[in-house]
């Protein structure tokens, strides 16, 4: 079975961006990775990450990020 995520989006201001679903490789963010489709914005790059308790059988994180576009 194929790591699954659930990332908690965050801009550095703190604003709450969404929330996306994550699976395989991409699974774990990774600082200065840059991704795509978000609800409001098209690319952000990953700047912090931290950790979440898991639940579900998901690993969560909650993510900062500085949107592109």
């Amino acid at each position: 079975m194929e790591p699954q995520a659930v990332w908690f989006v965050f801009d550095a201001g703190n604003r709450p961006l969404g929330q996306l679903l994550r699976t395989g490789a991409g699974a774990v963010p990774a600082v200065g990775a840059v991704i795509t489709n978000g609800r409001d914005w098209k690319r952000a790059e990953v700047v912090a990450f931290t950790e979440l308790a898991a639940a579900c059988g998901f690993r969560r994180f909650r993510v900062t990020v500085r949107v592109l576009e």
